[in-house]
């Protein structure tokens, strides 16, 4: 997603890229270490072969440490059974027996690697949970399951819902670690029967239901957190345009034309994302409500100035807006209050997206270990 960057966007994303890159790894380092053609180099080597067999095996049986039941616990007990079979038939004394334990190398080194792979999905599923619901914790939109008049083919019907108070942080973190716990050993379940890792609870989840790799950012991100990483990004850009003009920065930082028509907007709409995270809906279409109002007030005073502000009666005719009389009391409500709100406006939502962004923080003090 987004040329290979979507990683920025989810936190879940990024534990998968972890999940992936493990599952990659102990696949390639497998195969590129255990080749058929290197155990059959060692298995024809008699003092290759003794020197292996006395640190592997304890006499007939694999010592306790080397057992696939204790390494691979997550596999079913037949995938350990094949295992350690082949490897007491390859490195023992039956030359024939070898022989026909090297023709088998190649698919007991696949069941080593999804014996393997199963393993790092049973420590980092939890992960990719935990972060998806610690995620949505932060974000205050939390995903939950609507049901559709006509939900679309291979698409989920979830949709993200804000709560009305904030969570405490803490207890979001401990119910996330809960949840993720809960729903992981809903998917381990106890059948250790399956004959081999993809046949598991856990093999069968991830090959027929896991799909965080497969999601879409317009569809499984909420569009409030697009627009906060958008207003972020814009900030970024700006101060790095900023730092690009070396010395003379401190002079277009403090021009009104850079102030007025770029800083106090981008600032304005930074504040706006931040709060739109934590303000309930209904909260939020008030604000932007208001604002389309008195964009619209200010609009029609434009146009409109001589039927909306002026008055038949004489009065103060500042600049000349009215060819007759003066202005009257539209020029309050359509000129005065909508700049005054605006202002008070802007000035909250900048003042939010310090305080919510985190923009400005105070230096903390640390404890020495």
């Amino acid at each position: 997603t987004v040329y290979h960057f979507g990683g920025f966007f989810k936190r879940s994303w990024r534990a998968n890229d972890i999940l992936w890159g493990r599952l990659d790894g102990v696949c390639q380092l497998v195969e590129t270490l255990v080749t058929a053609d290197r155990l059959g180099q060692i298995v024809r080597h008699d003092r290759w072969r003794a020197r292996v067999r006395q640190a592997l095996f304890d006499g007939a049986a694999l010592r306790p440490e080397y057992s696939p039941s204790a390494l691979f616990p997550h596999s079913g007990a037949p995938s350990h059974s094949a295992f350690e079979a082949w490897l007491t038939t390859l490195f023992g004394d039956d030359g024939p027996a070898r022989t026909g334990a090297l023709a088998e190398a190649d698919r007991m080194v696949t069941l080593l690697v999804e014996m393997a792979q199963l393993e790092i999905l049973a420590e980092e599923i939890p992960s990719v949970i935990g972060d998806a619901l610690d995620e949505q914790n932060e974000w205050n939109r939390f995903q939950a399951q609507e049901e559709l008049p006509t939900p679309e083919v291979g698409q989920p019907p979830f949709v993200y819902r804000s709560t009305q108070k904030k969570l405490d942080p803490f207890v979001s973190a401990v119910a996330s670690a809960q949840q993720a716990r809960r729903a992981f050993g809903e998917l381990v379940g106890d059948d250790r029967s399956a004959a081999d890792p993809k046949q598991t609870p856990l093999g069968r989840f991830f090959i027929e239901r896991y799909r965080v790799g497969s999601e879409e950012l317009g569809r499984d991100v909420p569009s409030v957190v697009l627009l906060d990483v958008m207003a972020s990004t814009l900030l970024v850009v700006k101060n790095c345009l900023l730092a690009a003009f070396g010395d003379d920065a401190p002079r277009i930082r403090a021009h009104p034309l850079y102030r007025y028509t770029l800083a106090l907007p981008l600032r304005v709409f930074y504040g706006l994302a931040k709060l739109s995270r934590r303000v309930p809906g209904l909260g939020l279409a008030i604000l932007v409500g208001v604002v389309l109002v008195c964009v619209l007030a200010l609009a029609s005073a434009y146009f409109f100035a001589g039927s909306l502000l002026c008055s038949p009666a004489s009065g103060i005719n500042p600049w000349g807006l009215c060819r007759q009389g003066g202005v009257g009391t539209g020029l309050f409500f359509f000129v005065l209050l909508p700049l005054g709100l605006l202002l008070v406006l802007g000035t909250l939502l900048g003042w939010a997206g310090r305080w919510f962004g985190g923009l400005r923080r105070k230096p903390t003090r640390t404890r020495a270990a």
